[in-house]
């Protein structure tokens, strides 16, 4: 499925469910799973992700290095207090059957300021509802595009 970098920019605020995480599965098999239960303002979040072969292939251009990514946009009262980036630690990827690959992310802290294309956000406190969404950035007839695998809604307690 493939998508203009800008359709994460554009993608609204997510509508939260009273579960503690819902993903949704655009590449059937791909998955994005929260690693710590219950994750908390100013606590470690990282995540274990699913993702077929071809995800990493743009991994093998210099202006993408490292794919896929995970863009998390975190909200409080739907206004965008929060936005940042994680990629998978390379010495975990294991291929996993049927051409897909897991790998864990590295660990990010939730709260606090980011400076973002949105400008600068500053979380202060409290909790949020967030979206994760595991995505490759790609190259065709010199326009970057994006193929989104999987989105993961989950909430952030206080």
């Amino acid at each position: 499925m493939r998508r203009l970098i800008f359709a994460l920019l554009l993608i609204p605020p997510p509508l939260f469910m009273a579960a503690p995480a819902q993903a949704v599965d655009y590449q059937p098999g791909s998955q994005i799973i929260v690693n710590e239960p219950n994750p908390t303002f100013g606590s470690s979040i990282s995540f274990t992700e699913i993702f077929p072969r071809e995800a990493m292939g743009g991994g093998h251009t210099p202006q993408y290095p490292n794919q896929p990514n995970t863009q998390i946009m975190c909200y409080q009262n739907t206004i965008l207090v929060s936005v940042f980036w994680m990629n998978y630690l390379k010495d975990t990827v294991t291929p996993i059957g049927d051409g897909f690959r897991q790998a864990v992310t590295y660990s990010g802290v939730l709260g606090g300021p980011t400076q973002s294309a949105f400008g600068f956000l500053n979380w202060e406190s409290g909790e949020a509802q967030c979206r994760a969404y595991l995505y490759s950035t790609y190259m065709q007839h010199q326009e970057q595009y994006q193929i989104i695998w999987a989105i993961l809604d989950f909430n952030v307690g206080a």
